[in-house]
């Protein structure tokens, strides 16, 4: 965003206001289309048994319930707490939206202020483990985001200073990156689920580092043309799979068992797998007769 802003918009009032609408052209015509989606299903198998497959999974019954889940700002310091969420992902989108709004507003527009946010941000996360705050407060609250997206711009304002001491060309690199951060987050995962914490800890900071090394990597990296062409298509795939994938679950746990599988099972890994493609069948028709649409003027306004 950071890397946008600077290069594409650059600061400009007409320019912010490009970088807003062309976000909001993003993220708010699949989530509406979605939102349709699950509201049907959850219409379909009752309100009883969605929320027993995932605990926000019911329909909204006020105008602000409506209002959070169309505009995807959920009030609240913890968003992930807003019930109900149609889409439960969304909550995630809260944060984004946030520090979109600070980024655009000049948060990441040069060097001191980016250092000093990075500063602040590093400190809210030594704090909240001094204080020995819940692992929400580094995840799922609105500030916790904060750590990410100061990387982020770290990144852009010294990634001439940083490419220097980490140099290649090769996509092997950026390849093997994938895999072990691929590993690094299946070890996060099987600690946080058998209560591992210290352990947990060191994962999920070297998420943070392992990403941060891919992107440095991907920056130099010679990739042959139909790697990038299937990188902009996974791209494309991300959003709306990550909207949806719990309602899809929702139809595929239904269908194969007659009830909500969500504990850890085999059935709820085969829910998983069949979800996941059902899933991308949906994200490949939301892709071409939504988001395709609307890039034409995305485009125009970049």
């Amino acid at each position: 965003m950071t890397t946008i802003m600077h290069e594409r918009y650059h600061f400009t009032l007409k320019g912010i206001k490009k970088f807003y609408l062309n976000r909001a052209l993003r993220l708010y015509p699949q989530n509406f289309a979605m939102l349709m989606l699950s509201f049907l299903i959850i219409s379909y198998y009752g309100e009883d048994i969605s929320s027993v497959y995932r605990s926000h999974l019911f329909l909204p019954s006020t105008v602000a319930e409506w209002t959070q889940n169309i505009s995807l700002i959920y009030v609240d310091f913890y968003p992930s707490n807003i019930s109900p969420r149609l889409l439960p992902p969304t909550w995630a989108l809260t944060v984004e939206l946030f520090f979109y709004a600070l980024i655009g507003l000049g948060l990441s527009k040069n060097k001191s202020v980016t250092v000093m946010w990075f500063s602040l941000s590093v400190s809210y996360f030594i704090i909240s483990h001094l204080y020995d705050l819940p692992y929400r407060d580094r995840y799922s609250s609105v500030i916790a985001g904060s750590l990410g997206f100061s990387i982020g711009a770290i990144m852009y304002h010294y990634k001439n200073r940083l490419l220097k001491y980490f140099k290649c060309t090769s996509i092997y690199l950026p390849v093997g990156l994938f895999f072990v951060t691929f590993l690094n987050m299946l070890c996060g995962a099987l600690c946080h689920y058998f209560d591992f914490d210290n352990a947990f800890c060191f994962f999920f900071y070297s998420n943070y580092f392992l990403n941060t090394l891919t992107i440095l990597s991907l920056l130099q990296a010679k990739a042959p043309s139909k790697i990038k062409s299937l990188d902009s298509s996974n791209g494309d795939y991300s959003y709306p799979h990550s909207l949806v994938h719990w309602p899809l679950g929702l139809i595929v746990s239904m269908v194969l068992f007659g009830k909500p599988v969500n504990e850890f099972s085999l059935a709820s890994v085969i829910v998983a797998f069949l979800g996941l493609t059902t899933t991308c069948f949906l994200s490949y028709f939301s892709i071409r007769f939504i988001d395709k649409p609307i890039e034409k003027l995305r485009k125009k306004l970049k």
